[in-house]
């Protein structure tokens, strides 16, 4: 075999574990699977009318398989999801399993582009710790977060549903007494009835529309667009709730009371 046909077929030895390199993939790769989870009740029993979507707990993990199977048996004695219960609640095993038998699903968070990093995720995570206020989590909800791993968008309606969304989940806060008053029937209603989900809507959006106006929020998109960060650290509320957010390690900062109705 001459110098020419040894390096030929070399060449083709190279070129078929390429290919191979490109259709096999190792454990450790084949076993990665990123994502943010979300677990919540089907059915509002242990979570708060604070816990929005009834969320119990948000997590990450590089494994979503082997992170579910911590959760999955409720009855196994090392279930974490009852063992984070049972010491919130003060409650025992048999009352939280009662509890949750059919009555728990997860949300699982793996489309965005930057799921695979490991700080993008752990900031997306964050995220919705901040939004949901979920019943479990308390390392991450003095945090401070925003949306950079959502791209951008500028149309009038992505410029008001983000303002909106972050005035309801930054700043007003339901309330949590037994009844309140419907401004339509003019009477008091049970807070959890379908008259009470309707007041409590009415009079969020109502201190929504006045933080608006004292805002200007009509006439700043351009500032949003530019800026976005210091346009929300300019709003009423948002100005000392961010500025301590970032001083959440000093003990002496005490956090502005949200709007709660």
């Amino acid at each position: 075999m001459n110098k020419e046909e040894r390096s030929k077929i070399l060449e083709k030895q190279a070129h078929i574990e390429a290919l191979r390199s490109k259709r096999y993939k190792s454990f450790k790769i084949m076993l990665r699977d990123p994502a943010v989870y979300i677990i919540c009740e089907k059915k509002k029993i242990l979570t708060g009318i604070r816990n929005k979507c009834n969320a119990l707990y948000v997590g990450e993990s590089t494994m979503m398989a082997k992170r579910a199977a911590a959760y999955a048996d409720l009855k196994h004695p090392n279930n974490e999801l009852v063992a984070k219960l049972m010491n919130k609640l003060k409650k025992p095993r048999e009352y939280i399993i009662e509890k949750l038998d059919g009555n728990v699903h997860v949300k699982c968070l793996k489309e965005f582009k930057t799921i695979n990093n490991d700080l993008q995720r752990q900031e997306i995570e964050g995220y919705m710790i901040n939004r949901l206020n979920p019943l479990l989590n308390t390392s991450k909800r003095k945090g401070y977060f925003k949306r950079s791993f959502i791209e951008k968008k500028e149309s009038e309606s992505d410029y008001w549903e983000e303002v909106e969304d972050t005035y309801k989940t930054e700043l007003y806060v339901f309330g949590d007494t037994k009844t309140i008053y419907h401004v339509g029937k003019k009477d008091f209603v049970k807070r959890e009835s379908v008259d009470g989900h309707e007041a409590m809507h009415i009079q969020c959006q109502r201190s929504f529309n006045t933080w608006v106006k004292e805002n200007n929020i009509k006439n700043r998109k351009n500032e949003w667009k530019k800026d976005p960060e210091a346009f929300y650290a300019s709003l009423t509320g948002l100005r000392d709730l961010w500025k301590y957010k970032k001083l959440k390690d000093d003990d002496r900062v005490t956090l502005p009371e949200k709007d709660i109705r």
